[in-house]
């Protein structure tokens, strides 16, 4: 698992659920600096920048990813805020451990997705498992 993956991936499914995302998104006050590796501007009250973060060591639980999550917290969603932007961070470690904060979102752009597929005709249900 690597950053340009997953964000590409992520990119992917929110396109697949909302239509439109844009990726790699830099703040008009910092344009050196890019906190929404993936910007989701439909779907929400307000932009939602997601940033990616890919822990370059296997994690034996959530503590390393905590500190991850906290500094990304820390450093991007001050600016974010002033962007009208939410900040939500996403990370894992290289061998696929995601923080829980990432396994909630995984599983509630799931459900969008399934919710835009079309349904079987006559009511048949669809069968995604």
């Amino acid at each position: 698992m690597n950053h340009t993956a997953v964000n590409c991936v992520l990119g992917e499914l929110y396109r697949a659920a909302v239509g439109q995302v844009d990726l790699e998104q830099h703040t008009s006050d910092r344009p050196d600096r890019r906190p929404a590796d993936i910007l989701v501007t439909v779907l929400f009250a307000c932009a939602m920048a997601i940033d990616v973060t890919v822990w370059s060591r296997q994690t034996d639980g959530p503590d390393p990813l905590d500190r991850v999550v906290q500094r990304k917290v820390a450093n991007s969603k001050a600016i974010c805020q002033r962007q009208g932007w939410t900040f939500r961070p996403w990370a894992a470690d290289v061998y696929g451990a995601m923080h829980p904060t990432s396994r909630r979102m995984i599983s509630r752009l799931a459900t969008l997705v399934e919710q835009r597929l079309p349904t079987g005709t006559d009511g048949a249900q669809k069968q995604l498992k």
